[in-house]
């Protein structure tokens, strides 16, 4: 499940919108952060959107008027994704634990 606040539909319209994009890639972007820890949620923007319809067998989840591809194995780790921009800085949030 993915949920975004008013300010994530902002950044999303923003940067994505604008160019036509639809299609966006939820992915991982590293392993453990610096400090290590075993509960980490977001540390080091561990969790990035990227342009592209995803990979064969990636779930596909609307929200927002986009379509999110995600692995399936990220996605029921992760549970619910949010997507916010609190602050005009990006931040896309499993609510579990991902590692």
């Amino acid at each position: 499940m993915i949920h975004i606040t008013e300010l994530g539909q902002f950044w999303l319209d923003s940067e994505y919108r604008t160019q036509g994009i639809a299609d966006l890639c939820i992915r991982l972007q590293g392993d453990r952060c610096s400090v290590g820890c075993k509960a980490c949620r977001a540390c080091k923007n561990q969790m990035k959107l990227l342009c592209g319809d995803g990979a064969p067998g990636d779930r596909i989840v609307s929200a927002g008027g986009y379509r999110f591809h995600i692995d399936p194995a990220l996605m029921d780790r992760a549970v619910m994704i949010t997507v916010d921009a609190a602050g005009g800085i990006p931040v896309i949030r499993p609510s579990n634990a991902v590692l």
